[in-house]
């Protein structure tokens, strides 16, 4: 069983290719930016989203695998992101 931690929350969309402004917060950082995974929980359900691109420049921006669209990326706005509290040590 997967047992989450609370690590940042999603913004808004960020251009066309389906990037989002988002907020980790600084103790997880270098591990979102490891482990290459973050979860949000949709309907109840965490679902993870494997990061394709992060990048900083004022604003934390990421580009998920799979997430190729504005309206995409919407459904994943505005929600808590979370780490696997396991891999996290």
């Amino acid at each position: 069983m997967i047992h989450l931690i609370e690590a940042g929350r999603s913004y808004k969309v960020f251009g066309v290719h389906g990037k989002l402004r988002i907020q980790i917060d600084d103790a997880y950082k270098e591990f979102v930016d490891e482990s290459g995974v973050l979860f949000i929980r949709l309907e109840g359900n965490d679902v993870p989203f494997f990061i394709e691109h992060l990048e900083e420049d004022g604003d934390t921006l990421v580009k998920f695998k799979e997430v190729d669209s504005p309206e995409e990326a919407r459904l994943l706005s505005n929600q808590l992101l979370y780490i696997d509290r396991e891999r996290y040590r």
